[in-house]
């Protein structure tokens, strides 16, 4: 004859075998860098050599939170220099939401346009793709 705390114990060990079978495996997350993000498009070229880089980071964010809020941004920096973002509605593409937009900078006074397209990731955050 088998002991009953043998018994109990084998059924225990089970049950608990079984509780974690149906336990859902966890979902795969995204990791989404944390930081700065690396400016991009038309702020990385020539076209505004006369900002510094903080200058550069300022106004790649206001371009990010455009995109995000579709609402106007602007940013300004400590040497005088400012500009604003201007977006444009958002559209579906096959790869995901997606919008344009226009950025006005003034250095020393003299505006320079220039442009993109923002677009949704797949993590959630809009990146200026071009």
């Amino acid at each position: 004859m088998i002991p009953a705390f043998k018994v109990a114990r084998a059924v225990l060990v089970a049950a608990s075998l079984a509780a974690c079978a149906s336990i859902p495996a966890p979902a795969p997350t995204v990791a989404v860098p944390d930081g700065p993000r690396p400016v991009t498009g038309w702020l990385a070229g020539a076209a505004v050599s006369a900002l510094d880089e903080g200058d550069r980071e300022r106004a790649f964010a206001a371009q990010v939170a455009a995109a995000e809020t579709g609402g106007r941004a602007s940013w300004r920096s400590t040497k005088g220099h400012f500009g604003f973002v201007e977006p444009g509605p958002e559209t579906a593409t096959a790869s995901g939401p997606c919008r344009t937009f226009v950025h006005t900078v003034y250095i020393d006074g003299r505006a320079q346009r220039g442009g993109g397209n923002a677009c949704r990731g797949a993590a959630g955050r809009w990146d200026v793709v071009s």
